[in-house]
């Protein structure tokens, strides 16, 4: 069965020839994974048009226009964190289609004097080394919606409400805000998962995994563990944002956690100079800003966690917390979303619809990504 849209069903007051009347607001997270996904595609449009920024590239693309809020974030967030995550568009429509990416594998020895010196009368081998590379592949596939929860199926307008045409306006509107808002929550999703595939894990109080995780163990996130994650990635090499810093994701927990630390109020600063005015961002300690995100993962009791492999002891909810650079998450687009409608009709009484695209998902390298694990 479709998802019907009709007077009977909405839950929100809409107005229409029938029933006059406000929509009210509907609490919905900031769905960051998703608009930096988004906000990746802009920095590509933007490269791709020889646009020394984002800015300047919508500027000049919208005439000058002002910016909707909505868009004016995605341009800072593109501006000031680009390839948070790494936008690629370079496909053909085919399900399938495959873009490799090619990264350097460097390796050697020897660096010090000694060991490079070229002696007096010394050969010079001719015996050759290979240049090691190494190549990930992101594939297309074909994606749907909406859900409502057990299977895909698509929003229907029955004839009966849309046979007025300002009513019918009306609904199809309404139906599209729906179907945007299914493929943005799934977007967040999926971005997201991409991050939490990583095996590189930092746990709050140095435990060695989420089975110390018990009822009552208060293993929370601290200065401390922030700071060990930091140093995990900081020690791989990892590049860090053009400002200079990472990326932390943290959940709501994160508040309550830490207020208590007087270490942490000390380090971290609230963002009265306007570097970091875009959704979520609450302070920064070092080189990492902290984002509060609402969509991160949770792991409840019974579920095995990812690259952990053990499962959450009872009475135990496991909060993961992300904290990135630049480039470690690939997403892939040969088709926008765009609105389907289904052939069968039910002869002229019933129009159904549903959102179709095509992307690519890939974590393109572990290393860029450090998980934080506590309860």
């Amino acid at each position: 069965m479709p998802l019907s849209i009709s007077r009977g069903s909405l839950p929100q007051n809409f107005i229409d020839s029938v029933t006059p009347g406000l929509r009210l607001p509907t609490p919905e997270p900031q769905y960051f994974f998703a608009k930096m996904a988004m906000a990746g595609r802009l920095n590509l449009a933007a490269l791709n048009a020889a646009a020394p920024t984002v800015q300047q590239f919508v500027s000049m693309a919208g005439g000058g226009a002002v910016l909707s809020p909505e868009l004016d974030e995605l341009v800072r967030a593109a501006d000031a964190f680009p390839d948070a995550v790494k936008a690629v568009d370079e496909f053909g429509l085919g399900k399938g289609d495959t873009i490799k990416f090619f990264r350097d594998v460097y390796g050697g020895g020897g660096f010090d004097e000694t060991s490079r010196e070229l002696k007096t009368d010394q050969t010079i081998s001719t015996t050759g080394q290979a240049i090691q590379a190494e190549e990930v592949p992101v594939v297309l596939k074909e994606y749907i919606g909406p859900h409502d929860g057990t299977s895909v199926k698509p929003y229907a307008i029955w004839n009966f409400d849309a046979k007025y045409r300002a009513n019918k306006e009306q609904l199809a509107g309404k139906t599209t805000r729906y179907l945007r808002r299914d493929y943005i929550r799934w977007l967040d999703a999926c971005t997201r998962k991409r991050f939490s595939a990583s095996k590189n894990i930092t746990y709050a109080d140095a435990v060695s995994n989420v089975l110390s995780f018990t009822s009552g163990a208060n293993h929370v996130l601290s200065l401390e563990t922030l700071l060990a994650a930091r140093k995990a990635i900081s020690d791989r090499e990892w590049q860090k944002f053009p400002n200079g810093r990472y990326m932390c994701c943290v959940p709501t927990k994160f508040n309550t956690d830490m207020v208590g630390d007087v270490d942490y109020r000390e380090l971290s600063k609230q963002h009265t100079d306007g570097r970091n005015l875009i959704f979520g961002y609450i302070g920064s300690v070092q080189d990492i800003d902290i984002f509060e995100v609402t969509t991160l993962g949770t792991y409840g009791a019974g579920v095995t966690v990812p690259n952990d492999g053990n499962a959450v002891p009872s009475g135990v909810t496991v909060q993961e917390s992300l904290l990135f650079g630049p480039g470690a998450v690939g997403f892939g687009t040969a088709l926008p979303p765009e609105p389907r409608w289904a052939d069968d009709t039910n002869f002229g009484t019933l129009a159904k619809l549903i959102w179709y695209a095509i992307h690519a998902f890939q974590l393109l390298d572990d290393r860029g990504v450090q998980r934080i694990l506590s309860q």
